[in-house]
């Protein structure tokens, strides 16, 4: 029996349209058309997987990979996703009058789940 391959053009356009939002599981998928879904194999920033399970302000090299079969010729794709910090949003911020020589207690509230530090300049006046 003849058998003829197809070139499994249909890999580099289906890595799933995504949205990677920071904090969030982000998972990619592909398809080749007329064959089983689980055969696509994906790295993410070299590692074998198909989940980021907390998305991070960074640069993801995703490659979905085909390795072929009785019908399809071996293809793979690349693509980059760049996700940038954010800006936190402040909700409020509370503080007694500082002076000089004193200790005083701010307190600033985010909106999110913010971690990280918050840089209070307090501008002396005379």
């Amino acid at each position: 029996m003849l058998k003829f391959l197809q070139e499994a053009k249909e890999l580099s356009k289906k890595i799933n349209d995504i949205t990677l939002i920071i904090g969030k599981e982000a998972e990619f998928s592909a398809k080749v058309a007329g064959v089983d879904n689980d055969v696509v194999v994906f790295t993410i920033n070299g590692v074998t997987t198909k989940v980021i399970a907390n998305v991070t302000a960074m640069t993801y090299t995703v490659v979905a990979s085909f390795a072929g079969n009785d019908t399809h010729f071996a293809n793979s794709t690349t693509q980059t996703y760049v996700v940038n910090k954010t800006m936190g949003e402040i909700v409020s911020v509370d503080a007694v009058p500082v002076f000089v020589g004193t200790n005083s207690t701010i307190v600033v509230r985010m909106a999110g789940n913010e971690t990280g530090f918050v840089v209070i300049e307090i501008d002396f006046i005379l």
